[in-house]
Formats: structure tokens, sequence, C-alpha cells
């Protein structure tokens, strides 16, 4: 007869402990970031730096929502992002939809993204997109963060409330100046060596007397 290894009442204790581990991983991915606001607010913000993930794939997901759901049909569009955010961002963002460019002109249609809020495995975006009224609407968006898909999209709420358009955000990356090149300095004319010739009659004499 083979005896079995497993200790007795093993096969019991195996799921509980897959399950546990599997807890443990959920609550270390959900760990991070646990309350964080961008722009950054005093009593709340552990994160300052919007180059950070999840902020850009946030600001990202919530304009092609918006585009997507309430966009009408826009084609060339601009996008404004929080104060501080730098110029790759908006670059890296454009990129991946495909479409849009950085707001410069205040006059121009733009999906404006007021702030972010990130709560362990769950986010809102407060997102200002314009109707074709030239009206703007505000609009919250709710995600959830999942093992395969990321950050998904949960759902929507609009706010039928006077909205103040921020200013344009953008900022371009500066241009690095090259040092200007030294000028060529001029050829030195070459100079011959000074002849004492007194010196040299001297010497000739003393030769001479040899």
């Amino acid at each position: 007869m083979v005896r079995s290894l497993r200790k007795p009442g093993s096969s019991r204790l195996m799921p509980a402990l897959a399950l546990s581990m599997l807890v443990g991983v959920l609550f270390g991915l959900t760990s991070c970031n646990t309350f964080s606001t961008y722009p950054p607010v005093e009593i709340t913000g552990n994160m300052t730096n919007p180059g950070y993930e999840p902020y850009p794939t946030l600001m990202l997901e919530s304009i092609r929502f918006a585009h997507d759901h309430y966009g009408s049909g826009l084609k060339d569009f601009a996008i404004n992002l929080p104060p501080g955010v730098p110029a790759e961002i908006y670059d890296r963002i454009i990129r991946k939809l495909g479409a849009g460019h950085p707001q410069i002109d205040p006059s121009e249609k733009a999906y404006h993204i007021l702030e972010l809020r990130v709560r362990g495995g769950e986010a809102e975006v407060d997102l200002v997109y314009p109707r074709p009224s030239r009206i703007y609407e505000m609009v919250t968006i709710k995600f959830r963060r999942k093992l395969v898909e990321g950050w998904t999209v949960l759902s929507s709420r609009l706010w039928r409330i006077k909205v103040d358009i921020p200013p344009p955000n953008y900022v371009p990356p500066k241009q690095v100046e090259l040092p200007a090149a030294a000028p060529e300095a001029e050829p030195t004319p070459a100079t011959l060596p000074v002849i004492d010739e007194d010196a040299a009659s001297r010497l000739d004499e003393q030769e001479g007397d040899r």
C-alpha cells in the first residue's frame, strides 16, 4: 500500500490557503495610492507628480470615454489637462488617442480634466466637455481597476450645473539652446629671433684669436 505524504485535513486547508494568498495579492495591488488627488489637496494628496500612474491612464481613458459618449462627432478637438502636467504626458495621451492636440487657444473646443481622485482600486475623474451648442457640461467618470482589464469605466454622472471653463494649462517643452561657437582666433604671425650684431662680432673675434 502506497502511503500518501499529504497530512490529514490538508485537502481542506489548501483551498483556504489559496484564497488567503489571493486576498493578500489583491490587497497589495489596491494598497498603493490608497488616497490621492490631483491637483493635490492639502488634506489628501500623497501623489504630486501627474506623470506617475495611474494618472496618465485615467486621463486617457476619461477623454476616450467622454469623446465616445458625449463628443457629438467632434473630429478636431483639444485636450486641457490639470496644471503641472508636463508636455510629454500630453504627447503620450494624444498618441494613444490617435487624435487631438494640446489646447493653446482658449476659444477652441476642448476636453478639460478638472480633478482626479484615486481610492485604492477605484477612481473618479471630473471632466468638462463641449456640447454642439458651445455649452460645456461636466461629467464624473468612475473607474475600477481589474486584474486583467486594468482601469475600466464603471459609470458616469452628468452634472446639470454651470461650469467655469479653465484656461489652457499646456506648457510647451523648453527648447535647449546650444552654446554659441567661440570665434576662431586669428593666426599669430611668426617672429624671427633678434640677433645682437655686437655680440656676434665679438664672438667672431674670439674665434679668430684662437
